[in-house]
């Protein structure tokens, strides 16, 4: 038992790290020496643990799909026009909330030194959500899930590296107003002095 937790939290310790170190320089650039001198350790350590730093990252987003999985964690789900006005809200207050206690690991994988191969293992475990609740496999169907995907992804994106520029109350006020009048619509209304 005190062996496991020693287990762990070693590896919680390297993994933190390599989020660290994520923030100051390029995955690709990390070295296994960047990633255990901050915590003491030595390389032999790390490969006790790990092959490389590639499993390690991937040992990191496949718990972090585990967990989004666990919740049910589906962007897309804030466009779906079939969610009532409280699932929406219920829906954007969760995602806030996760943004919240994972900023650090998010904020490392999908910004500009992060695993570019990430955001599309993401968008893959999406799609594949998507699939199960929608199975056919239309040529319009797949654009609609791909036009989905791409505006709840930035839109995720967006408040992950944005998180004070626009209010939860705001996000779900400006999601309904697209659900219910569309993008162009929702400009209109919204913005008529803009209109050519």
């Amino acid at each position: 038992m005190a062996y496991e937790r020693k287990t762990n939290y070693t590896r919680q310790q390297l993994q933190e790290s390599l989020l660290a170190r994520i923030e100051e320089k390029p995955f690709e650039k990390i070295t296994v020496n960047d990633i255990v001198t901050p915590i003491h350790l030595n390389r032999s350590t790390f490969y006790r643990y790990y092959d490389d730093k590639y499993q390690l990252i991937d040992e990191i987003e496949r718990n972090l799909i585990k967990e989004l999985n666990e919740r049910n964690f589906q962007p897309w789900e804030m466009f779906d026009p079939y969610n009532s006005l409280d699932q929406v809200r219920a829906f954007v207050t969760e995602s806030l909330a996760l943004y919240q206690e994972r900023t650090q690991l998010l904020h490392a994988l999908l910004g500009p030194n992060g695993d570019h191969s990430f955001e599309e293992r993401l968008a893959n475990e999406f799609k594949r959500n998507f699939r199960q609740r929608f199975p056919d496999t239309t040529p319009e169907l797949r654009l609609i899930q791909e036009m989905m995907l791409a505006m709840s992804m930035q839109a995720f994106r967006y408040q992950l590296f944005h998180p004070t520029e626009i209010t939860p109350d705001q996000m779900i006020e400006l999601i309904l107003g697209m659900i219910h009048d569309g993008p162009i619509g929702y400009l209109a209304t919204h913005y008529p002095d803009k209109k050519r």
